[in-house]
């Protein structure tokens, strides 16, 4: 019984205090809980516009200048090819020029890469170690070029087979960028989705 009266006791000794309370203090109380939970919606809005602003420059800055590098290095690798195999035909120092240029800016992109954050720095070793072994065995070619009695068929084979082990190392690593990069976009576009 007189836990009853406690509370009607303490019922009543609000409702005085509610009722002595002016219009501004009751509109104020009145609108607290809507301002407490406006400002926590902005909060998590905030929070999430944070998260998405960081897988955003993320892709920015990471994903898109690793996939552009990818296929740089590719095309520096046919060009690689092209100059090599026409310099072996008409020795011409132009191609040997083109093909050594090639094989810098093909080196350029891995310096680029290896400058990434979050670069797969085993698969890029090996990378540059099959570039290495590439150059390696046109230069061999050229100079084996020079003596028309000895048979090119196995150096060509042996270079051929390089190139196809760069060209897969090269596709793994477009496809892991690829796989990070859709990902990421998932990601960001489930973020944008429920801080909305």
């Amino acid at each position: 019984m007189a836990t009853i009266r406690y509370f009607d006791d303490a019922f009543a000794k609000t409702k005085r205090k509610f009722l002595r309370m002016n219009i501004a203090n009751r509109m104020l109380l009145g609108f607290l809980p809507l301002i407490i939970l406006t400002v926590l919606v902005a909060v998590y809005a905030l929070t999430s516009l944070a998260r998405l602003n960081m897988i955003n420059s993320s892709i920015i800055e990471v994903d898109i200048p690793l996939l552009q590098a990818i296929d740089e290095m590719i095309e520096r690798l046919f060009d690689q090819d092209i100059h090599g195999n026409h310099y072996v035909i008409i020795r011409s120092a132009q191609n040997l020029g083109l093909f050594h240029e090639a094989g810098k800016d093909f080196s350029d992109q891995l310096l680029f890469i290896k400058g990434l954050p979050d670069y797969d720095a085993e698969s890029i070793e090996r990378l540059h170690k099959l570039h290495e072994e590439y150059e390696t065995r046109f230069g061999r070619l050229f100079d084996v070029e020079e003596d028309p009695t000895i048979d090119t068929s196995e150096y060509e084979a042996r270079i051929e087979a390089t190139q196809e082990e760069l060209l897969a190392l090269i596709e793994t690593l477009s496809e892991q960028a690829s796989s990070g990069l859709r990902e990421k976009t998932r990601a960001a576009k489930q973020i944008g989705s429920s801080s909305l």
